[in-house]
């Protein structure tokens, strides 16, 4: 099951460097548009906004599941063994509970204010932006609840090296 999450995760990662590509070329568009043809869009600010939401939102759960979050690492420097596993659980449950929390509150925001359009796209309603919440803390709840098994899974197995990134 580890794998499936980390290879779903790996498609996330990869829809949101194509959102961070699709950014980047809506700004280029607009300051050219804006200064050069002095044209500006119309659509490209609300668009930006859109996407920086979505990107952000789906960002968290990829970088959890990469571990590459700030924790405490004098914790876990001063820790070994059985120990350390307890406190990676205890870490994972907090985020998870944290996750289940956000969600909630998401899922609440969406149903409140979701059919509400977009001023100035009456196409658009709020939903698809607030949606990224909704699923940001999917995410992170699975996410969270991977590392949970994987370290449970592992917990009487002795610490590996920790490798350094280069």
């Amino acid at each position: 099951m580890a794998k499936i999450i980390d290879t779903f995760m790996e498609w996330v990662e990869k829809a949101v460097t194509l959102l961070l590509g699709l950014e980047v070329v809506t700004i280029v568009a607009q300051i050219f548009f804006r200064y050069i043809l002095k044209n500006p869009l119309n659509w490209s600010d609300q668009a930006c906004r859109f996407g920086l939401v979505w990107i952000i939102m789906l960002g968290f759960p990829v970088m959890f599941n990469r571990k590459a979050t700030v924790c405490f690492d004098l914790i876990f420097a001063k820790t070994k063994g059985k120990l350390k596993k307890i406190f990676e659980i205890f870490f994972a449950l907090c985020t998870l509970f944290f996750s289940a929390t956000f969600l909630l509150c998401a899922v609440q925001y969406v149903q409140k204010c979701g059919a509400q359009s977009v001023p100035g796209f009456p196409g658009l309603k709020f939903w698809m932006l607030y949606g990224a919440e909704v699923v940001c803390g999917v995410l992170m709840s699975v996410v969270m609840l991977k590392e949970i098994g994987v370290i449970i899974a592992n917990f009487n197995k002795p610490d590996e090296p920790k490798q350094i990134e280069e």
